[in-house]
């Protein structure tokens, strides 16, 4: 267990080296909510990201080694989506024009880097021997399936932002612009929640159930093939609404807070603990994967909802808790600020590494774990080492490319 001894030590030293924090009972850290104060936390939870994936591979999950990671990456996910909500408000009240220049400043960035990850990616199951039909590699180009998996951030992100431009375009009253967000993310959580994680609907009832019929199964029957096919597609993006309505009542709530803040955060930090457990619960009797239950499809629907729903107020209330944490600490050093930089770009690169370095963790398709673990350790190292590396190398390729767009 010294690997998760060293991670977790080495995370709490990047968090809290040369933080800021407000000591006394009435300050506060000035401007937390900007985008200079919160490079330091996007650095942290891009590697807690990675962390997150690492530790959902068979030999981790068997050792429990990073065991605080394996289900709780779209928490990580879902502070992104607030800043990015909170971030649209804040440039809308500030900038001049900002509407009418959103898509070619905002929307075709996420395009233009969603199709090169497309184009390195297909270079990358070339390279490794990856086979497709004609059909999936056409699909694949179009974006309409994904070439990387991690790809679906990018697509949730474009969804969220056309519908902001056209919603805030066309209504006038920003609490209708909201709430009109609000109904495209449960929209999409429905999607979900009737998709699941493969075609169950496309064949006789249960017939996944019966291991003959994955034999020569159609690729567009398989796992994780289209869009929203996948709870992370839409457990954490309920954040962005909650992003949106802080920046709206930023002036407000950050008054609100601030009386007796100590004993609004514990009680936060109570309600917290428990819609957590809730959560837990839920996704443990109900669960997203009741595919395999043996229940009848209506049922499944049923357990796919009351896990998403679950998951709702948890990630509202982590996201509350975080912001209302930043107001008396600060993450902020030079490696944070730096992996801020790249966070995207590494975010979207890290299934490469992820790919290549199995070969310590995995064999014959039996996970590895060798004495002192030491295996699970170079996995994790390398994985996060070239994760980086190649985050910066992609970043500076986007930099020439969205410069030559401009």
């Amino acid at each position: 267990m010294y690997i998760s001894i060293i991670t977790y030590a080495v995370l709490l030293f990047l968090l809290f080296y040369n933080a800021k924090i407000a000591w006394k009972q009435d300050s506060y850290i000035n401007d937390f909510s900007t985008v200079e104060s919160t490079k330091g936390l996007r650095g942290f939870l891009v590697i807690c990201i990675i962390l997150h994936h690492i530790s959902q591979e068979e030999a981790f999950r068997q050792t429990h080694i990073l065991g605080i990671f394996p289900e709780q990456g779209y928490i990580f996910v879902a502070l992104f989506f607030f800043w990015s909500g909170f971030g649209l408000i804040k440039s809308l009240r500030h900038k001049n024009d900002y509407l009418n220049t959103f898509l070619k400043k905002r929307v075709l960035p996420l395009v233009v880097i969603f199709y090169v990850t497309t184009l390195f990616y297909a270079l990358f199951n070339i390279i490794t021997g990856v086979q497709m039909t004609l059909s999936k590699w056409l699909l694949s180009f179009s974006g309409l399936i994904l070439m990387n998996g991690q790809s679906w951030y990018v697509v949730v992100l474009i969804i969220l932002y056309v519908s902001f431009w056209v919603i805030f375009k066309t209504v006038k009253k920003e609490e209708i612009a909201i709430l009109l967000i609000l109904f495209i993310v449960l929209a999409m959580g429905a999607i979900f929640i009737y998709i699941g994680h493969f075609g169950w609907f496309l064949g006789p009832d249960l017939w996944w159930l019966d291991g003959k019929n994955w034999k020569n199964l159609p690729w567009w029957k398989n796992y994780y093939v289209f869009w929203f096919s996948g709870e992370w597609w839409v457990n954490s993006s309920i954040a962005f609404v909650i992003g949106l309505l802080f920046a709206k009542y930023e002036n407000k709530i950050v008054d609100f807070l601030k009386k007796k803040y100590f004993v609004k955060f514990l009680v936060l930090t109570f309600m917290l603990i428990i819609f957590w457990l809730i959560c837990n619960y839920c996704l443990g009797h109900f669960s997203y994967w009741s595919e395999y239950s043996g229940k009848s499809a209506k049922l499944i629907l049923v357990d796919r909802l009351i896990s998403y729903l679950s998951t709702l107020p948890k990630v509202c209330l982590f996201v509350i808790w975080v912001y209302m944490l930043l107001m008396k600490v600060s993450p902020k050093n030079e490696i944070l600020t730096f992996m801020s930089k790249i966070s995207l770009e590494t975010y979207l690169v890290q299934l490469i590494p992820l790919t290549l370095f199995k070969t310590f963790i995995l064999k014959n398709g039996q996970a590895i774990v060798q004495e002192n673990f030491i295996n699970l350790f170079r996995y994790e190292v390398l994985v996060l080492i070239f994760s980086i590396a190649l985050g910066f190398g992609f970043s500076k390729l986007m930099k020439v490319i969205n410069k030559r767009l401009k």
